[in-house]
């Protein structure tokens, strides 16, 4: 408990001192805590239409409008933080899994191994990524499950690279050498010395990944290929509007609005947790 509370004091001192931290979490916190209470906090059922109501722009009754069915939008937006968070923590989480296991173990082995690797990456690279989840969505067909698949798929390729370019610098430290001296496996030495040594840079792409998960879902639903009606996701809803934005804007504007502002979060939260755990970008900016 004490080491925890260490560690928060420490977080608020950075976010009081950088302003786009200070922002990033604030975003993502109201964010997160939407997505957590969103039955709580959302006046409607986020999938049950009233046609009396259709295309009724921003009022009391309903603070965003509501669309072509009818539906809240401000219901449908709360709850279509949950998907579009819980999408872009699994996709990443998938990807990070994958990326910082290749990319370690090639790091570190070298030689063969890491040839077998780079290449695989290379290759990977070689693809734009939403394409490539494109093509897969095309073969497995639309739905959740698919898009966890997708996306997981193409979204290692960034966390490979610097998880290899952390393990090359880190196996050569001397306290590597010193626990491979006294006999420990090369599983034991990769676990407690070079992953816990590289998580600095990781964590960050982490961060900065989940706001690419969350546009690539956005985009994959707005094609159509995503996450399926009546479930509410913001790239449907922004696909959903399209056909009515000359007349009923408030459809596509406000889930776009909601997308933005968490994509910002999400990249002044990565920016700000550099400057943390990357001491020279910190100097740098010192200078």
């Amino acid at each position: 408990m004490k080491l925890l509370m260490a560690y928060l004091k420490t977080a608020m001192k950075y976010i009081k001192k950088d302003p786009k931290l200070l922002v990033g979490t604030i975003i993502i916190v109201l964010v997160s805590l939407m997505a957590i209470f969103a039955p709580l906090i959302a006046p409607y059922s986020p999938t049950k239409g009233n046609l009396v109501e259709c295309y009724q722009s921003p009022s009391l009754k309903h603070p965003l409008g509501t669309d072509s069915m009818g539906r809240d939008l401000f219901s449908r937006i709360v709850f279509g933080a949950r998907v579009s968070l819980a999408i872009g923590l699994v996709i990443q989480f998938l990807s990070s899994i994958l990326g910082i296991t290749l990319g370690t173990v090639g790091g570190y082995f070298g030689k063969f191994i890491d040839d077998i690797i780079v290449n695989l990456n290379n290759l990977m690279l070689a693809f734009p990524r939403i394409l490539f989840a494109l093509a897969i969505m095309a073969t497995l067909g639309p739905g959740l499950i698919n898009v966890f698949i997708a996306l997981g798929v193409v979204s290692w390729t960034t966390t490979c690279r610097i998880a290899r370019s952390s393990a090359l610098s880190v196996k050569e430290e001397e306290y590597v050498e010193a626990a491979r001296a006294v006999g420990n496996s090369n599983v034991r030495i990769i676990v407690r010395h070079v992953l816990p040594n590289t998580l600095g840079p990781l964590i960050v792409i982490a961060t900065l990944g989940v706001a690419y998960a969350i546009i690539a879902e956005a985009t994959l639903s707005f094609l159509g290929l995503g996450v399926q009606p009546p479930t509410p996701s913001w790239g449907a809803m922004l696909s959903s509007g399209r056909k009515f934005i000359y007349y009923a804007p408030w459809i596509s504007t406000f889930p776009g609005l909601a997308i933005v502002a968490t994509i910002l979060g999400l990249n002044f939260l990565g920016d700000g947790l550099r400057d943390i755990l990357d001491p020279h970008s910190r100097t740098e900016g010192q200078m």
